[in-house]
């Protein structure tokens, strides 16, 4: 090798690095996380030489095993395997003590473009071997194309394509191989070539085409002319290969199953031949224009063809591919064989993706890895004949060379993280379903919940439009219906729990990719039940229950449906069947755990009956047992309230000081707490609590209470006044109506509240007075006794500053309206108005109803207001903004 071969070698070597040097310290993506990061094999810890070697050989007889669902089979394409088990042992010999290896990418980044490197000098050697007349000029300008083509970013920056690199490394080293010696191979040559194509196969199947390959370089070369008797000359070359190819395709179609189950490309093989057809002329549009890359160009991003009109395309990509065709045989006739050779070379290349065996994996990026040679065959043609006839012509070569290395630099800031990644796959390819459930996943990774809701609701548009899904599409479609109501459920929001509903029900109705019913997954059951109870639609919840408590194979999802079962019978007060539940949970029950969530029950049931000593008892015996994950809090607060019933406050205390002591946010503890400490008189840390629980809560109106409580008794300089109430007896009618109110007993809850209220009558107690007569108005709202709610509002209004109750103001006015219209509902809040009650919505409420009530220039004087107050969001300023114009139009 000469000076001149080896500085070029250099060269594209320190240019690999330099171009992409930004991903080094990339993040694990897609694929990557389940072929290497969570890959226990590759992870295994140094056992010497010997074992290396060992565990490495093991794979071999690994190949042929038949694929079972989506498992990692390091035995299929172990070339890769082996290559990533390298990179584990570099990445845990050099992570210092205490990191974890698995967070670490450099070596795995690093070995893939090196592979790329060594791609690019295989390419190198075998274009100063093609066009021998072209020196060295051509052949670096070749190579230099295929290392810094943007295109070939998602082969090298994604860990997972690095198939495709080594595989085309092996291909290419095969070709180097073949062209270099005598014109006439001899058998080691043959068996050379033949031990380089087994490597290329065990790395990636798409080397199956190398026999054509060695076919036409030899053609290329003018090695063969079709004669009998060159060709048996060449055998030697082409046998061994040809043989192992063969043999290894058989392999893999007899216990592969290489298409997955996967339906033709469209429907049909005629459809699957159209939209082949178009697949060529975009990845050819790719190398010519590589602008707005994916990494998913799954549904949505490249639609199949319905025949040759649908889309049109398809009958010009046949035009194009006619064209091209002809464009090389014209070129052979001039002899110019590089040339003509380069777009048939380019077709074989890429035929084993072109679907001619149906694969879940339709149209990707990295699929061009290779074929991009024949592509820069024909511009090493080109250019070989331009740059001989017009020197200077050299400059536009580079221009190119150096807008692609720019275009490339830039691709791989998407491929850092990814967010990055699939946030740039939406943008590119906007109606792709998979690039939106990646960004949705990718979103809730790096803590983006809202970001993930939408991107999996357009996820579940775009395949909800489809009659029929295959296999993958439906397995995406079920998991972005399953992590958006997961999303949507855990906001708390009502519209949003209704939505999460709505989508669990949808959810319920499908089928696995199995085709077995997603109805009988325990887990979704169990989701949609807590969505139904949380929306207080018993009824549904009781049928998903009982679905859970039927289901096979599930013992713990039974138990949960058997404890919901048994506390909505208890609710009921159909005590005799709440008891046959628990005591059917209790023998399903197999663990400790298991059980103590049985006794956790029974204490509930023995709540609700107020028998007060004996759930006392059973909420013990649960604490001994319970988990965090379970109910152990819970259970700690439910004897702090039995304690409080039995009138042992003492105990309570000491129970919610334990209970604080393991969650010192548990914002009910915190409050009743705190209302003791209130009542005997430690106001300091009566206070600290309170402004605690404002602090993870800062809307808790119990919280709010106790402060001004606080606040009034600190300005009493002498001892209670004669006619100050218990504030234990009121703190635990409030419990009780919390509770109430939480498991939909709201006749009940109205109860409690009811009589808290008449306990609270001394001066002290004016501002929990006020909150009690708000939540009693709000109730009576839920419950539809907008009559009696309407009293409550006024009752309220009687004992309450202006400034205190801004929003109570503007639900007494719904109320109102309601009732009694909209000139009601506006003149209330007039007079709230006039009496120095103040919130944002009172005024837009008022621009609102003036508008209904035709009234322009009022509600414009309203809406005004309201966009010169200081505390409003601007898109609710941009709402009312747009009322403004409507009414101006209108005026």
């Amino acid at each position: 090798m000469n000076r001149t071969i080896l500085s070029l070698i250099l060269l594209l070597f320190a240019a690999a690095l330099l171009l992409y040097s930004p991903v080094l310290d990339g993040e694990f993506v897609f694929d990557d996380v389940r072929l290497v990061e969570k890959n226990d094999w590759l992870w295994q810890e140094w056992r010497g030489v010997a074992a290396e070697l060992s565990l490495w050989g093991g794979l071999l007889g690994e190949v042929a095993q038949p694929r079972e669902a989506d498992e990692v089979r390091v035995g299929f394409r172990p070339v890769r395997f082996i290559s990533y088990r390298v990179d584990a042992l570099l990445t845990m010999a050099t992570t210092p003590e205490g990191e974890d290896p698995r967070s670490r990418t450099f070596w795995f980044h690093l070995q893939n473009i090196l592979w790329h490197a060594i791609v690019s000098v295989m390419l190198l050697l075998l274009t100063l071997r093609v066009f021998r007349r072209g020196g060295y000029l051509c052949g670096f300008v070749v190579a230099a194309g295929f290392l810094a083509h943007p295109i070939q970013t998602e082969a090298v920056a994604y860990i997972s394509g690095r198939r495709d690199v080594l595989f085309a490394a092996f291909y290419l080293a095969a070709l180097v191989v073949a062209v270099g010696g005598p014109s006439r191979p001899s058998w080691r040559r043959g068996l050379v070539v033949a031990l380089l194509a087994a490597v290329a196969l065990l790395a990636k199947e798409m080397a199956a085409t190398l026999p054509g390959a060695l076919l036409a370089l030899n053609w290329l070369q003018g090695k063969s002319s079709g004669s009998p008797r060159e060709f048996t000359s060449q055998l030697p070359l082409l046998l061994p290969t040809t043989i192992l190819v063969l043999f290894f395709v058989a392999l893999l179609l007899f216990t592969q199953n290489p298409g997955a189950g996967a339906p033709w490309w469209g429907g049909s093989p005629a459809n699957a031949g159209w939209t082949s057809l178009r697949a060529i002329g975009s990845y050819l549009l790719l190398l010519l224009w590589p602008l707005d890359l994916s990494v998913d160009y799954s549904h949505g991003a490249f639609l199949p063809s319905a025949g040759p009109f649908d889309p049109i395309t398809g009958v010009l990509a046949l035009a194009l591919v006619g064209a091209l065709l002809g464009g090389s045989i014209l070129a052979f006739r001039r002899g110019n064989h590089p040339l003509a050779i380069a777009f048939p070379l380019f077709i074989m290349l890429l035929s084993p993706v072109l679907q001619a065996i149906p694969h879940p994996e339709r149209f990707a990026e990295r699929f061009l890895y290779l074929p991009m040679v024949a592509f820069l065959l024909a511009v090493g043609a080109i250019g070989h004949h331009v740059i001989r006839r017009m020197p200077a012509s050299i400059s536009v070569f580079t221009v190119v060379l150096i807008l692609w290395a720019g275009m490339t630099v830039n691709r791989l800031e998407d491929w850092r993280t990814p967010y990055t990644l699939w946030r740039s796959a939406t943008v590119a390819s906007p109606g792709c379903a998979r690039a939106w459930f990646g960004l949705g996943n990718a979103a809730m990774g790096i803590g983006r919940p809202v970001e993930a809701t939408q991107a999996f609701g357009q996820t579940v548009a775009t395949l909800g439009e489809l009659e029929e899904r295959d296999a993958l599409q439906q397995g995406i479609y079920l998991q972005a219906l399953q992590m958006r109501a997961g999303l949507l459920a855990s906001s708390g929001n009502r519209t949003d729990l209704e939505i999460s509903a709505t989508l669990f029900d949808t959810l319920l109705l499908e089928k696995d990719t199995d085709q077995t019913a997603v109805a009988k997954q325990p887990f979704l059951l169990l989701e949609a039940m807590k969505v139904a109870e949380r929306l207080g639609r018993r009824e549904r919840a009781i049928d998903l229950a009982q679905a859970l408590r039927v289901l096979e194979g599930s013992p713990q999802m039974s138990l949960e449906g058997l404890l919901y079962l048994a506390g909505a019978a208890q609710e009921q007060g159909e005590r005799e069947e709440a008891m046959a539940l628990l005591e059917e949970a209790r023998r399903l029950a197999s663990s400790a755990r298991e059980r103590a969530r049985v006794e956790y029950q029974q204490g509930m049931h023995l709540l609700l009956q107020e028998r007060w000593s004996e759930a006392l008892a059973t909420f013990k015996l649960s604490l001994e047992t319970l988990d965090v994950s379970g109910r152990r809090s819970s259970a700690q607060y439910r004897i702090a309230e039995c304690q409080l019933h039995l009138g042992l406050i003492s105990d309570a205390r000491i129970s919610l000081r334990q209970l604080l002591e393991g969650v010192p946010d548990h914002l009910p503890a915190l409050l009743s707490l705190a209302e003791l400490e209130l009542g005997e008189g430690k106001f300091d840390e009566a206070e600290a609590r309170f402004r605690l629980v404002l602090a993870n809560n800062p809307g808790d109106q119990r919280a709010i209470q106790g402060i001004r409580q606080v606040l009034v008794a600190r300005r009493i300089e002498s001892g209670p006044p004669l006619d100050s109430v218990d504030p234990t007896r009121v703190t635990v009618l409030t419990l009780l109506a919390d509770r109430l109110e939480g498991s939909g007993e709201l006749k009940k809850a109205h109860e409690a509240l009811l009589e808290a209220e008449k306990e609270a009558e001394g001066p002290l107690e004016r501002q929990r007075r006020s909150a009690l007569r708000h939540r009693i108005a709000r109730l009576a709202v839920r419950r539809d006794q907008l009559e009696e709610a309407r009293q409550w509002y006024q009752k309220l209004r009687a004992i309450s500053e202006p400034v205190e109750r801004g929003r109570a103001a503007v639900e007494a006015a719904e109320v109102e309206r309601r009732l009694f219209g909209e000139g009601a509902a506006r003149d209330l809040l007039l007079a709230e108005e006039a009496a120095g009650v103040e919130h944002p919505l009172l005024i837009r409420n008022l621009g609102a109803l003036c508008e209904r009530l035709a009234n322009v220039e009022d509600a414009l004087r309203w809406y005004r207001k309201y966009l010169r107050l200081a505390d409003v969001s601007d898109e609710d300023k941009r709402q009312v903004s747009r009322s403004i114009e409507r009414l101006e139009e209108q005026r």
